[in-house]
């Protein structure tokens, strides 16, 4: 596709079988591009509140138009660059969280792999149920396979300078994936190893 010179995923399916069919495939994508912003300025907006105090809506709005100016003035590179250092942020945030959670008076030291809420045995690993099965294979499929035909991920790949370097991104890209849900993990496991009952977490 990057030595073809596509613009979108949507280019190659359009090439063969016409634009009526092109414009079609496009409701499904932009569908869902309308409800992952949607869902990324409603989380970054719930996020603001919790550590800043700033109203929801508020920050909604705010942080949309901020996305809309730098994009609009930086083009293409800004959105780049924005990613690469809200990825940083991320990684780096969640390994400097982890000594404060792990060290917290409310969290059982050392982490276990077991323990017991409301006289019911918990474990990190869990269990599926027989008749959970078909949901848990959608979802494993959904997030094994589902990022592939994504737009954002096709724009930064067929905007590379040449097929090495965006093969080159895939490959960083998925490894880097693997790696930043290691701390995700580890706080996983550390919510297990929390008396929440102890804490004021859901107080009004």
């Amino acid at each position: 596709m990057r030595n073809m010179k596509y613009v979108t995923m949507l280019d190659p399916l359009q090439n063969k079988y016409g634009k009526e069919l092109g414009a079609l495939f496009y409701i499904p994508a932009f569908s869902g591009e309308i409800l992952w912003s949607a869902a990324i300025l409603a989380a970054l907006g719930t996020s603001l509140q919790v550590i800043c105090g700033i109203p929801e809506s508020t920050s909604i709005m705010a942080s949309a138009g901020f996305a809309m100016i730098y994009t609009l003035f930086g083009g293409l590179y800004s959105v780049a660059f924005t990613d690469v250092f809200q990825l940083i942020c991320i990684f780096v945030g969640l390994i400097l969280a982890l000594p404060f959670m792990t060290t917290n008076e409310n969290v059982t030291s050392p982490l276990q792999k077991e323990m017991k809420f409301n006289g019911e045995d918990k474990s990190i690993f869990g269990t599926i149920k027989s008749e959970d099965a078909a949901y848990w294979v959608d979802h494993a499929v959904m997030m094994m396979c589902g990022g592939i035909p994504w737009q954002a991920y096709f724009q930064r790949v067929l905007s590379s300078k040449n097929a090495k370097v965006a093969k080159t991104l895939s490959i960083f890209a998925g490894f880097g994936c693997f790696c930043a849900a290691i701390p995700a993990v580890v706080v996983g496991v550390i919510t297990l190893n929390t008396d929440w009952e102890n804490t004021k977490f859901g107080e009004a």
